[in-house]
């Protein structure tokens, strides 16, 4: 979803943003959301020093350990997903700012696309994630709200997307820049991947 704002004048909005509930909410949310992953961080951190005995103690440390990762994984999904409903909310309280502070200037909120999520192959989710543990790479699932090909795709064709960090988050702007330590995982899992569901299944 992208939001067009329409108007005969432009106006400066980096002062609203600052005052608006809706980023106030955000920020709130970042924090929420970085609370509780440093929290899951830490209990990982203790299984360092959790002596085992037994195989079934280094089980259970195994099994405990899977679960403060699934669990940072969903604390982080949960925040992607509440951030694509912000960018909405953000833009109709900024237009409501300023037809308060500017009652002669008309702004129009247009929807200039509205498609719907396209969901990935959950298979190959699985694929890429068991890919992505065996070469000790840091991932998450994310909902990205940009569009894609592969929205396009994705109905009549397997699909999945591998995103790699940009430096400071910022993507499709002359300013993004992904270095080459950042660029090799996905590179390599991508790789691993197209081995895996070309040539491995075709040799099967």
């Amino acid at each position: 979803m992208s939001v067009s704002i329409q108007a005969n004048s432009v106006i400066s909005f980096a002062n609203l943003a600052g005052g608006l509930d809706s980023t106030r909410d955000r920020v709130q949310r970042q924090q929420n959301c970085a609370s509780q992953v440093n929290f899951f961080e830490k209990q990982k951190a203790n299984l360092k020093n959790m002596e085992c005995s037994t195989l079934e103690d280094i089980a259970r440390k195994l099994e405990m350990f899977h679960s403060y990762e699934d669990q940072i994984a969903a604390v982080k999904q949960q925040y992607n997903n509440s951030q694509m409903a912000h960018v909405l909310d953000e833009a109709k309280e900024m237009l409501q700012s300023l037809l308060e502070k500017f009652p002669a200037y008309k702004p129009e909120l247009v929807y200039a696309c509205q498609e719907p999520p396209a969901p990935m192959d959950t298979e190959g989710i699985d694929t890429l994630a068991t890919l992505a543990e065996k070469q000790n790479a840091a991932w998450t699932k994310i909902a990205s709200g940009a569009g894609h090909d592969s929205q396009i795709i994705a109905p009549k064709i397997k699909t999945n997307m591998i995103f790699v960090p940009s430096k400071d988050g910022i993507s499709h702007s002359p300013d993004e820049f992904t270095s080459l330590k950042d660029i090799a995982p996905g590179y390599e899992l991508m790789k691993a991947y197209m081995k895996e569901v070309v040539w491995q299944r075709k040799e099967k």
